[in-house]
Order: structure tokens, then C-alpha cells, then sequence
């Protein structure tokens, strides 16, 4: 039922790929009636305009201090779509996009989940600026939900694994910690992104989340939905990133 939902919410949009990206395990180990509601809440945020403009002004003036791009609600400014980006521009943007991200899942109770390169277009004008658009997808994460999450990222790029440890044990995640190393811990250097392995890395999670019986938090979807994003444009700007930079980066800011 709630995947015919999110379907259903999702379908003929930009984010119907959605869909096919998230594992219909994970409706398996998510319990149906929270499910429901977490989906029914992303429907009801997608159309309340107010709170996404709100969202979007609380956000900015903290970003623009990191120097990465500040939200503008969808109609909120003049845009063209982004050309071509040569080598050293896309990685650029890369780089800058992976920052968002984790400066998102570090310091903000409520995460944008639009990251895709369709969210990202270049201002009308002689500067040529880049602004983040994006489609009102958005998810204020549950506070225990958040902790564990945060330490589960904060434990591993720390190389602190009690931390890391604790954080699947609080997630339910244990039974797939093998696995998160693995998709935490390989090339995080030089690291290329890809959709189809991002669905596979998770399509396994949970299929161990399922044979050990846990039960998932419904907030995975915005987690999921949130890297859909992220996989998305980096699969397309090409390259290899140093996300332990990135994520120091984000760690770091005030």
C-alpha cells in the first residue's frame, strides 16, 4: 500500500524515477501504517508552498556563510538551463554538491532531498550565477531518527566505530553493517557515483535488514530519496570526488 502511494504521489513527474531506484524490500521492512504516514506527509509538504518558501529563508543566510547556494522556491527567480559544464567546472559542482549534502544531514532538522542537476540551473544575467531550485521535496527528520543517523556518518568519518557501532544498533541497521562499510569505505578518496550501484548497495540492505527480522524507521524514505538525488547528478556531472573532504568540510562549519 504505501508504495502504490508514493507511486501514485510520484507519478508523472520528474520523480517518478524515484520509484525505480528505492527497493520494494524496503516497503517490507518499514511498518505499513508508518509508512503511510510518512508518505502522506511528504504529499501534504509538496504543496504547501508557505513552508517551502519558509524553509527555504531559514536555510539560506547559513549556507551563503558556507558558500554554497541558497534554495529559491520553485518561480522565485529567472532561469536557464545549465549547459554542457566542462571537466574542471563539473567537478567543481560536484564537490560543492556533496558539501550540501552532508552540511544538510549535520546541521539542519529539516533536509531539502532536491539535489538532482535539474535543481540546479544558472541565472539570467551577466554573472551567470548558480542557484538551487528545488522541487518541494523536503522531510524534517524524527530526533532520535537524526541522532543515530548523524552518528552513523560522524562514527565512520571519525573512524570512531563504537560510534558507528551504536548508530546501526539504534537504526535497526546491524544485520547491514558490512555492507555499509563497504559503501561507506570504498575509494572515499577518489569515488564515482553511480545510480545502479547505489540501488543494488541498498536492495541488500534491507533485504539483511528482512532476514534479520528489524523493523526500518519510515524517515529512510527521505534518506533514500535524498541520495537518489545526490547519485543523480553526480552520475551525470561524471568524475570521481573526495567525499572525506566533503564531509570534513561540512563537519567543520560553525
Amino acid at each position: 500500500m504505501p508504495f502504490t502511494l508514493l507511486g501514485s504521489l510520484l507519478r508523472g513527474t520528474d520523480w517518478s524515477q524515484v520509484t525505480e531506484y528505492l527497493s520494494p524490500v524496503f516497503f517490507q521492512v518499514v511498518p505499513p501504517l508508518a509508512m503511510a504516514g510518512q508518505v502522506s506527509t511528504l504529499a501534504a509538504d509538496f504543496v504547501n508552498k508557505h513552508k517551502f518558501a519558509k524553509l527555504c529563508g531559514d536555510l539560506g543566510p547559513a549556507l551563503a556563510q558556507m558558500h554554497l547556494p541558497a534554495p529559491v522556491p520553485p518561480g522565485g527567480h529567472a532561469f536557464a538551463p545549465m549547459s554542457k559544464l566542462d571537466q574542471s567546472v563539473a567537478k567543481e559542482r560536484g564537490d560543492l554538491l556533496l558539501k550540501l549534502y552532508f552540511w544538510q544531514l549535520l546541521k539542519a532538522p529539516t533536509v531539502i532531498l532536491d539535489l538532482r542537476q535539474a535543481a540546479f540551473c544558472a541565472a539570467s544575467g551577466p554573472n551567470d550565477e548558480t542557484i538551487w531550485q528545488p522541487q518541494p521535496l523536503f522531510i524534517t527528520y524524527e530526533p532520535a531518527f537524526l541522532s543515530g543517523l548523524r552518528d552513523l556518518y560522524l562514527g565512520f568519518y571519525l573512524d570512531d566505530m563504537a560510534r558507528f557501532d551504536r548508530a546501526l544498533a539504534a537504526l535497526e541497521l546491524r544485520h547491514a553493517k558490512q555492507l555499509f562499510l563497504m559503501h561507506f569505505g570504498e575509494g572515499q578518496s577518489d569515488q564515482r557515483f553511480e545510480l545502479a550501484e547505489f540501488r543494488s548497495t541498498f536492495h541488500r540492505v534491507f533485504l539483511a535488514c528482512k532476514d534479520g527480522k528489524s523493523r526500518i524507521h519510515p524517515n529512510f524514505l527521505g534518506v533514500g530519496a535524498g541520495l537518489f538525488c545526490l547519485y543523480e547528478h553526480l552520475e551525470k556531472l561524471g568524475g570521481r570526488y573526495d567525499v572525506r573532504a566533503a564531509f570534513a568540510a561540512a563537519n567543520g562549519a560553525a
